[in-house]
């Protein structure tokens, strides 16, 4: 939500979102009745929040009844730990973002979530990211992203209260149409550019049970499947990278497997070749 003040110290920013991040994902229902007091501040389809510019939502008041009620749902979840790997990879998309008045998640030169992430890291079994435009308090990020106004499938609310994550890293600065952008993202592990991963996926495994399947008659859900056991059950994407990287002082050829899931969040699978 757009504030009308127009000074906005970004650093302090960061570390109240990720200070409400946690506060929310330990006690989900902490902000039912900050939801149930922005519900006081409609008429009609607007919000007219003090302090703030109106603001038109697409649902209306049905957007935050029907976040309250996950909250009311909604179990607590792991903190989550901040990162300063993935702090510079939002800062990146931020300064690409904001001056040219972006508002995606793909970059000005083509690049993705992950793609940024591994300017910096290696990343493993889960990534995804949040981008808010126009909130200048923590408070009103996080509802954003909790209310996920529009968004049928609320991929935003679904990736702040992901299980599946552990770490964090948070940028905020001005954007030329909408005046602050926030960019978030979320991995469920993180090593360093060229360390192998720990969660190695085991091929033989998937194998057998995509025989099992088949023998069994079972048809298979995903049609990325039909040919690839290591695709998950929601893949709608998927982006295969081969490279060299340097593992252990050698190089190794790696062919990365990037899984684009129905809620817009990463699935990678690592597999170093002999």
């Amino acid at each position: 939500m757009t504030s009308k003040a127009k000074n906005v110290n970004y650093s302090a920013l960061i570390k109240e979102i990720m200070a409400e991040h946690n506060i929310v994902r330990k006690n989900p229902s902490v902000y039912i009745e900050k939801l149930k007091t922005h519900l006081k501040y409609f008429r009609g389809d607007i919000i007219y929040k003090p302090g703030c510019f109106p603001l038109r939502t697409y649902e209306g008041k049905a957007c935050y009844e029907d976040a309250i009620e996950f909250l009311q749902r909604q179990k607590p979840v792991n903190e989550l730990i901040d990162n300063e790997k993935l702090h510079k990879a939002c800062q990146d998309h931020v300064n690409d973002i904001g001056p040219s008045g972006i508002c995606s998640h793909d970059g000005s030169d083509g690049s993705n979530p992950s793609d940024r992430i591994e300017r910096y890291c290696e990343w493993d079994l889960a990534c995804c990211e949040n981008i808010d435009f126009g909130s200048s308090t923590a408070e009103d990020i996080v509802i954003s992203l909790i209310v996920d106004d529009g968004i049928s499938e609320r991929n935003h609310r679904k990736n702040l209260f992901s299980a599946d994550v552990k770490f964090v890293g948070v940028a905020s600065g001005p954007h030329k149409d909408m005046q602050h952008c926030t960019v978030i993202s979320y991995v469920g592990d993180i090593r360093n550019l060229g360390e192998p991963s720990k969660h190695k996926a085991n091929i033989v495994d998937e194998l057998l049970k995509h025989e099992e399947n088949k023998n069994n008659g079972k048809s298979i859900s995903n049609p990325y499947q039909e040919n690839d056991p290591d695709a998950p059950d929601d893949t709608i994407g998927l982006k295969i990278v081969r490279t060299t990287k340097i593992i252990k002082g050698k190089p190794t050829k790696i062919t990365k497997k990037v899984y684009t899931l129905a809620d817009n969040s990463l699935h990678v699978v690592e597999i170093m070749e002999n």
